[in-house]
């Protein structure tokens, strides 16, 4: 009787052991698939990153001399890529501003956007990073920070030593310009940010790319938060109420994080219709321009 009672035992142990093998071989295979499916998210959310951030834009045909300004085109040569430039001198400089500009953008985009900043007093030098416009190469977060640094010392090159130099970063391109003023040496007179942006992942929570438990998959290049930290050059924020891209709580993070920035709020324009047609804006689509001008030529 003892020896029946000391087999089953022996076999109820036995399952036992197994039992704990195979919940051990499940938790495994577990674990491996949760690691699978965060390498295939973190795969396609770097993918999808790269498209929907460094969406660019075909050359248009517009030039500053249809509207009578006289301009200087410039190729910016980096190793196997050349970029492309404008600077266009002010009759009466007051000041020279260095343009980063936005997403789906180019050189023409920003014809109106020149002229009123030219009539302003203000020289202008823009260019197009990596894949935008007619500037050869792929767009990366690497790629525009180096166009970024080369743009600077050919804006130098072109600039008078006379009067006070912008950086002027508008939607992306205030990320472009934030990371680049991490990296490289580039001192000037103020920053002015236009329709910035707290980080990318703010930006793809928001836009609904992807749900915030989640948003570690999404890298995180262009923190404008925490660049601002580091940065001791006077920073001008101005940002729209109605900016359905970009909220403006994006902007109060951004200067609230440094004592160096200003923060100007208008209720108006849109994201996209600050480049629009900036010089028939009427109403308060002139008091955002107005900021803009007014952090560069206060008087």
């Amino acid at each position: 009787m003892s020896i029946i009672n000391h087999k089953y035992d022996y076999d109820v142990g036995e399952l036992v052991s197994m039992s704990r093998k195979g919940v051990l071989l499940l938790v495994l295979s577990l674990i491996s698939t949760i690691a699978i499916s965060v390498i295939v998210a973190s795969i396609i959310a770097q993918q999808q990153f790269q498209e929907s951030t460094f969406t660019s834009s075909s050359q248009g045909v517009e030039k500053p001399t249809d509207i009578g300004l006289k301009y200087e085109k410039i190729d910016i040569i980096l190793d196997g890529r050349i970029l492309k430039a404008w600077y266009v001198p002010a009759k009466n400089e007051v000041g020279a501003v260095l343009v980063f500009h936005g997403q789906n953008e180019s050189l023409s985009s920003w014809i109106s956007a020149i002229q009123r900043l030219n009539n302003y007093g203000l020289s202008v030098f823009l260019f197009d990073y990596s894949g935008f416009g007619d500037s050869q190469g792929e767009p990366s977060v690497t790629a525009l920070r180096e166009d970024a640094g080369a743009a600077y010392k050919e804006f130098r090159r072109w600039r008078t030593d006379t009067v006070p130099s912008y950086f002027l970063g508008y939607s992306l391109g205030t990320g472009i310009l934030i990371d680049a003023l991490s990296h490289y040496d580039m001192p000037a007179d103020g920053i002015i940010l236009a329709s910035p942006f707290s980080t990318i992942r703010d930006v793809a929570i928001e836009e609904g790319s992807i749900l915030p438990l989640f948003s570690f998959l999404v890298p995180n290049a262009y923190d404008n938060v925490e660049g601002v930290m580091s940065i001791k050059l006077p920073i001008h924020i101005i940002h729209s109420e109605t900016d359905g891209r970009f909220p403006v709580w994006m902007a109060q993070q951004i200067a609230s994080a440094t004592p160096n920035a200003d923060l100007v709020v208008v209720p108006t324009p849109t994201h996209s219709e600050f480049l629009a047609s900036p010089l028939e804006l009427g109403g308060d689509g002139k008091l955002f321009w107005g900021a803009v001008l007014h952090a560069m030529h206060p008087n």
